[in-house]
């Protein structure tokens, strides 16, 4: 009996037990419906907030399949929400050549790595490429990793941030290098105890170090026959020239070279920058053999000047023949006065020639310092960098006139055969920018005949007519035109526009020095460009006028004469 009733006691235990479990499976089954419950709310609530958000959010399973991503993403990528439901692997948002570093980011995220940002060169659905910058990427897991949430930036203005503060670090360090050769320049000229040979050399020595690829940059001057380069010389196809002149007449050179093929620039491989920089030095050069030559000539005319007078002095009380011998002399010794009086005017226009190069580097320092410190400056400073700047510009414009002007006025004339044909297209070529950009037409005669006159001159008094037409032509202004006729004894051009002309009828006193017609008052300028003119016409045996176009506009004309 009692063996019989033990199996039902422990069938009973066991049904007990049973119902225990079963108890406890029913409670566990509430509490993971309440868990489920709480993650679809704060699902939901993650994609709402993913979708404020102006950055792309995804998530991504194990194989890189995407599996959700806010509004942000669709439009960066170019893709819409219908392409998520067909099925979009995140492979397909990347460059081909980047496509294996962002498995392995994956897999590393996924294997529980620590995450560092990654920069992609992305893909948008309509080919277009973009950098990208993923971060924030955290595991997504259901007991364990099943993919993958981030967050992505695109990073295209950054990167355009980034490049422009390089290249303005870069162009910085340039300018800083050829301010450094014009001090070291500065520096040589102002020693007293340096022969002409040491001054050359040393600053042919400077000019590499200041140029954008030093190490592949020889240079070399040439003056009076004598050769100073520096030691790795040696000349090649990429050149930049310029003449050291005093008086306008050429005395020597001074020439850069690349001893390898660079990537092209402004000129060839050389920047704007540096022809600038190579036109300043040649032009210091040339001012300061210029002042040098003249003060050796007012030396010489002085140490002449005491001896002659010394000798007259010691002759008083020869006879009447010594005495008229003495009148001559002394008429000589004016002469000499006056050829030295020349030459002190000539001493004043190297002074006028220096006041360029302080110009320029208040320009320069003011430009810097308006570019680099305009947030920083109230808008009072910033008026008074601009209010610097336009003065230093119309202080080296004057000065840059005064000198064609004196050039011109004093300067020997060079008469050579010209076809005209060259001085047009030369001009045609200056001028063609501004031409293209305002539609302006441009005209000149088929066939000009020869003509014999100062090339230069010619080139300097149509530049001056075209340029007038630009200034002073206004909106109107919509073709230029070039004249020719010839007579017996003289050649005459012309140069006519259709622009606003001018508001007064002094069309002969617009030919002096700093006059300018009344509607040029709010126009930057010399006054000094028809002065120049005339003065052309004058030495080349002829005369400038000017007369209203025939219903708008204006007309100059220049004749040169044929018998020079």
């Amino acid at each position: 009996m009692k063996d019989e009733e033990k199996p039902k006691a422990q069938l009973i235990r066991e049904m007990v037990e049973l119902r225990q479990w079963v108890a406890e499976l029913e409670e566990r089954s509430i509490d993971r419906k309440r868990v489920n419950e709480a993650l679809r709310e704060s699902e939901l609530r993650f994609r709402e907030l993913a979708e404020l958000l102006p950055q792309p959010v995804f998530e991504m399973d194990v194989d890189g399949n995407l599996t959700y991503s806010n509004r942000s993403g669709f439009e960066t990528f170019g893709y819409a929400q219908e392409d998520l439901e067909k099925g979009v692997n995140a492979l397909e948002l990347y460059m081909p050549e980047e496509r294996e570093r962002v498995k392995d980011n994956l897999r590393k995220r996924l294997a529980g790595e620590e995450f560092e940002d990654h920069e992609y060169s992305a893909l948008r659905k309509d080919g277009s490429t973009f950098p990208i910058l993923v971060y924030s990427a955290s595991i997504i897991r259901d007991n364990k990793p099943v993919g993958v949430r981030g967050i992505a930036l695109d990073i295209t203005k950054r990167k355009r941030t980034e490049e422009a503060l390089r290249k303005q670090a870069h162009d910085l360090g340039e300018r800083i290098k050829e301010l450094n050769c014009l001090f070291g320049i500065s520096k040589f000229i102002e020693r007293q105890d340096i022969s002409w040979g040491e001054l050359f050399q040393g600053i042919v020595d400077l000019i590499p170090p200041a140029w954008q690829y030093p190490e592949s940059t020889c240079a070399r001057a040439i003056l009076a026959g004598e050769e100073y380069k520096t030691e790795n010389f040696r000349e090649t196809i990429w050149r930049q020239t310029r003449f050291i002149t005093i008086h306008g007449k050429s005395i020597g050179t001074i020439e850069v070279f690349h001893l390898e093929e660079k990537p092209v620039a402004d000129e060839g491989p050389f920047l704007e920058e540096e022809r600038s920089l190579l036109n300043a030095i040649s032009e210091r050069l040339g001012r300061v053999l210029e002042r040098k030559r003249t003060e050796e000539d007012l030396q010489e005319a002085y140490e002449n000047l005491e001896i002659q007078v010394k000798l007259r002095t010691a002759e008083l009380a020869k006879t009447n023949e010594e005495l008229r011998y003495e009148i001559a002399e002394r008429k000589r010794m004016e002469e000499a006065l006056r050829n030295s009086s020349e030459k002190l005017k000539s001493f004043a226009y190297s002074v006028i020639h220096d006041l360029k190069s302080p110009t320029n580097g208040i320009y320069g320092l003011t430009e810097r310092l308006y570019r680099l410190y305009r947030d920083i400056l109230d808008e009072r400073g910033r008026n008074y960098c601009d209010q610097i700047l336009k003065a230093s510009v119309h202080i080296a414009a004057l000065v840059e006139k005064i000198n064609d002007y004196i050039e011109t006025k004093e300067s020997p004339l060079k008469i050579e055969n010209i076809t005209v044909e060259e001085i047009f297209s030369i001009i045609r070529d200056e001028f063609s920018p501004r031409l293209t950009i305002r539609q302006i037409e441009w005209m000149e005669p088929e066939t000009v005949a020869k003509i014999k006159a100062d090339r230069l001159s010619m080139i300097r008094t149509f530049r001056n007519f075209v340029d007038n037409a630009f200034k002073y032509g206004g909106d109107t202004l919509n073709e230029i035109r070039i004249g020719y006729e010839e007579s017996d004894e003289f050649h005459t051009f012309s140069v006519s526009d259709d622009g606003a002309g001018m508001s007064g009828r002094d069309y002969e006193g617009i030919f002096g020095l700093f006059r300018r017609d009344e509607t040029s008052k709010t126009i930057e300028g010399a006054g000094l460009g028809l002065a120049i003119v005339r003065e052309i016409a004058e030495r080349h045996g002829g005369k400038v006028w000017a007369e209203p176009g025939e219903q708008k506009g204006i007309t100059f004309y220049i004749s040169i004469s044929k018998n020079l």
